[in-house]
């Protein structure tokens, strides 16, 4: 035989012993200690039910009643609290009873609660205070923790929590362009040039100067950048720094970054004005007269830059030294575009140097200016013809330095002749150096 209970939709059962005997004054057949899960506002409503089968035409029907337990009060729910420092955020509580009301608190790292705002229904503006900006000096982003604690009238009945992330905003350095500037730093320049802040290229002394940033919102500065012409050079504090001379022909950008401890940065610039210059371009060329006299004429076409019409030529020289020799004469002053006759002694060959100096710089150009000698060349009081040289002797035909006829019978030639005349008249005559030869008479 066996009892049945049917407890908030569970069916049990427990046997029942021949000796339990059933009588007006009842007796307990079944009992059980259980939980019962309640709905999520905490209410809950029991019901029950009980039948008895005793395997006779005795058997119960089963019966049933209902009882409301008493509500468990439900704990509330929080959600939201992101922001910006500064900025306001919207906390959520979703509640059990339209009646239950809460405390809020922020918690952040390992300092205790502080209170937010109290008898709280279910939503509150909250502005996250701006001390919290020194909490994260290091960091644009930090979390926290916003408690809720549920009251049912005056009675406490738990607390719940949420994370909630705080976001720096409008921290970056305060750095102005005025904070920076520049200047050429080489006096010779600047003579010239009037103006230290124009830059000529390869010749000045760019140095700049910047002073300190101020970071914002409880950070510090951490380092500086500066960049110039693709280069990007670390900084560890403000102050002035030398960049040296600067290969553009164009202005550039110089920019400086603050970077404070958080990543924020600011870049501030300036715009270096460069004005192009390039050493003296020499065009010289020096040839002798006839291309063989000791008169020679030396010209040199110079171009120099304009460097906004401060340049001008300061000087143009030339020197010579005979080919193979170091003493060079003294140098002379000529005039660009200007044929100027140069006397190089035509039985040697002479290097010249041609040197301009301009306001900025100096370049030079060396020359080679060969022996003076003619293709052909007739001597009139020697009666004489050299070719490629200056004929040596009388009634001769010279090629190089040597005599045609020396050319034809060297020495130790055999002389064959049908002539009766000695050989001799006839090539002494010709300007042939007769040395012992043999003759052969036929």
């Amino acid at each position: 035989m066996y009892s049945w209970c049917k407890i908030d939709g569970t069916t049990y059962s427990a046997a029942v012993a021949s000796t339990q005997r059933i009588t007006n004054a009842g007796i307990v057949l079944f009992t059980r200690t259980m939980d019962i899960p309640h709905s999520a506002n905490g209410s809950k409503m029991l019901t029950c039910s009980a039948w008895i089968n005793l395997n006779t035409p005795l058997t119960s029907s089963e019966q049933s009643f209902s009882r409301m337990l008493t509500t468990i009060p439900r704990v509330s729910s929080v959600s939201g609290g992101s922001g910006n420092i500064g900025g306001t955020t919207t906390i959520n509580i979703t509640r059990a009873s339209s009646s239950f009301t809460h405390i809020l608190y922020w918690q952040q790292g390992t300092n205790g609660w502080n209170t937010i705002a109290s008898n709280i229904g279910t939503i509150h503006t909250w502005t996250i205070p701006t001390s919290f900006y020194a909490r994260i000096p290091n960091a644009n982003s930090g979390t926290g923790t916003i408690h809720c604690e549920t009251y049912s009238g005056s009675t406490y009945i738990w607390h719940s929590s949420t994370s909630f992330t705080f976001n720096v905003t409008n921290s970056n350095p305060t750095f102005t362009a005025n904070q920076l500037t520049y200047q050429d730093t080489n006096t010779g320049i600047t003579s010239i040039t009037g103006n230290n802040q124009l830059i000529i290229r390869n010749r000045s002394s760019l140095s700049f100067t910047f002073t300190a940033a101020a970071a914002q919102n409880s950070a510090t500065i951490s380092r500086y950048e500066s960049i110039f012409n693709g280069v990007t050079t670390n900084r560890t504090a403000a102050g002035t720094f030398s960049i040296g001379t600067v290969n553009s022909s164009q202005n550039l950008t110089l920019q400086v970054r603050a970077i404070d401890s958080r990543g924020n940065t600011t870049t501030i610039s300036r715009t270096v004005t460069i004005l192009d210059w390039v050493p003296p371009i020499i065009n010289a060329t020096a040839i002798r007269i006839n291309n063989f006299e000791s008169q020679t004429t030396l010209r040199a076409n110079v171009q120099i830059s304009s460097v906004q019409n401060i340049n001008a030529i300061e000087t143009l020289q030339y020197r010579a030294v005979r080919s193979g020799e170091t003493s060079w004469s003294s140098w002379v002053s000529f005039s660009s575009h200007t044929n100027t006759t140069v006397v190089l002694d035509n039985l040697f060959a002479w290097d010249l140097q041609v040197r301009c100096l301009d306001k900025f710089g100096e370049t030079s150009q060396n020359l080679a200016v060969p022996k003076g000698m003619p293709i052909m060349f007739f001597d009139t009081k020697k009666l004489s013809v050299g070719v490629n040289c200056f004929p040596q002797r009388s009634n001769s035909f010279e090629i190089n330095g040597r005599n045609v006829f020396d050319m034809i019978w060297p020495v130790g030639a055999i002389y064959m002749s049908v002539s009766s005349v000695n050989p001799s008249v006839f090539l002494v005559e010709h300007g042939l150096h007769v040395e012992p030869v043999e003759f052969l008479f036929v």
